[in-house]
């Protein structure tokens, strides 16, 4: 560390003056740790699910999120509605947004087509 000047007080050094390539550098390594602090962080909270474009695009239009993703999941409407333990009149109405998911219901639906229950929240 090259022409660094401290600043003392009371016999104690109190600030360091440093060549300004010096403080450009360390500024530059703080950032480095800094940025791989926030991608560990991230990485660590990441729970790995991920929607894809398509099927937000048509959410955002409109589209039902049990719909979408039963679709997705490769589902006809009996087959979730018999793993779900309803009809399939209940599942259609969902679809068509003239009932909504909730409670136990929401879970069910969720956890058969294995997404996070806020997923299906319109």
């Amino acid at each position: 560390m090259n022409n660094v000047q401290f600043i003392e007080n009371n016999g104690k050094r109190e600030y360091a003056i440093l060549p300004y390539a010096l403080y450009e550098r360390l500024a530059a390594l703080v950032e480095e740790a800094t940025d791989a602090q926030a991608l560990n962080d991230f990485h660590l909270r990441d729970d790995g699910f991920r929607i894809p474009d398509d099927l937000l695009r048509r959410e955002l239009a409109g589209e039902s999120p049990v719909k979408l993703w039963r679709e997705y999941r490769g589902l006809t409407i009996e087959g979730l509605a018999e793993r779900a333990g309803v009809a399939v009149a209940e599942i259609r109405q969902i679809e068509k947004g003239v009932l909504a998911p909730e409670g136990d219901l929401l879970t069910r639906l969720a956890k058969k087509m294995g997404i996070p229950e806020q997923v299906l929240i319109p």
